[in-house]
């Protein structure tokens, strides 16, 4: 579980900054898509700058998520002076190589893998988690003017879904099983 500290350096860094790179790892899963998707979905909710990246697009069999024609799997100009917030990726090596040598301003990392190697100037991660999009939703929810969108809580569900198996993995917890409530009732 992040910490109260954890939330409030969230809610700060995303006051500080006004224009932000989301990407996960190549070859993404529904846990990358959903959770890249909610996170720029939520930031431009919240009046920044927010773009969708992965340097193989989104996968057909995610296609159906709302928004998912919005990735772009060029680095835009001009994003020198951007954050980077990576979802899903143990190590900024599984970005690939267009996000690893790029020049960002910061590297902030969301995930819940235990193998994180901890490679972001901030690191946000619960290992609890069922996903990461878990945890991108405990992030998001901790800015003032955040309201979950119908199309945030698909993102999110779908992080759910796919990476607990469709609830049958040991990660459906009863965490995991109230946050689906929500979303499904959004």
């Amino acid at each position: 579980m992040l910490s109260a500290s954890q939330k409030r350096l969230f809610v700060s860094l995303v006051k500080k900054h006004k224009k932000f790179l989301i990407s996960g790892h190549h070859g993404p899963d529904g846990d990358v898509i959903g959770s890249t998707l909610a996170m720029a979905l939520g930031l431009r909710k919240l009046g920044k700058k927010a773009d969708a990246y992965n340097q193989d697009g989104c996968p057909q069999s995610l296609q159906f998520l709302p928004n998912s024609n919005s990735f772009v799997n060029k680095i835009p100009p001009g994003f020198e002076d951007a954050v980077l917030i990576t979802v899903d990726s143990g190590d900024l090596q599984r970005l690939g190589p267009a996000i690893a040598s790029y020049p960002f301003k910061e590297i902030w990392n969301v995930d819940h893998h235990r193998s994180n190697t901890h490679f972001g100037k901030y690191n946000f991660i619960d290992v609890k988690a069922g996903s990461t999009g878990q945890v991108v939703y405990e992030l998001l929810k901790q800015c003032r003017g955040f309201k979950l969108s119908k199309d945030t809580a698909n993102a999110i569900f779908c992080t759910l879904s796919t990476d607990t198996g469709s609830f049958r993995y040991s990660n459906a917890t009863e965490e995991v099983f109230s946050l689906a409530a929500v979303l499904v009732k959004r």
